[in-house]
């Protein structure tokens, strides 16, 4: 009986766990461009908006490409605190931004020029949603955080 009970208590250990679930220990957002995988293939991490002032910041995320590839353009727009569009997010992209050679990260936050993210809703703990264009892999939109630079020092 007490085997019994034993058993019973300890059957749904380990299933679910938090330690087997994938998840993203950084403050930004992961997404693999395509998601299908059938053509080449770019890992975004960590991307958010760093903001350094109410209404700018810049792009930054760590990308990698499976083959070579360029980000050819970004977009996108801000979200208030009520979760309503707030305007359009203005993103620098002067020229194709070259992710190459394959498999080489790419840390946007260290090109320079930076990717400036402008905007009346680029302000700390509110979001943005921006697609990400490349030439080959596509492109994928997703919402992301705006983080405060303090952050990064502290």
């Amino acid at each position: 009986m007490l085997a019994l009970g034993l058993a019973t208590g300890v059957s749904a250990c380990g299933f679910g766990a938090q330690t087997l679930q994938p998840y993203t220990p950084a403050a930004g957002v992961n997404v693999d461009v395509p998601e299908d995988a059938r053509m080449p293939l770019v890992n975004v991490r960590d991307l958010r908006i760093i903001s350094q002032a109410e209404g700018s910041g810049f792009l930054s995320a760590t990308l990698v490409a499976s083959d070579v590839d360029q980000l050819v353009s970004v977009s996108g727009q801000t979200f208030g605190p009520d979760g309503q569009p707030t305007g359009p997010l203005g993103i620098e992209l002067a020229q194709p931004v070259d992710l190459g050679p394959a498999q080489n990260p790419l840390v946007l936050a260290d090109q320079q020029p930076r990717l400036a993210a402008t905007g009346d809703g680029v302000v700390p703990g509110l979001t943005a949603e921006v697609t990400l264009t490349f030439a080959s892999a596509g492109e994928a939109t997703l919402t992301i955080p705006i983080t405060n630079a303090e952050d990064l020092t502290g």
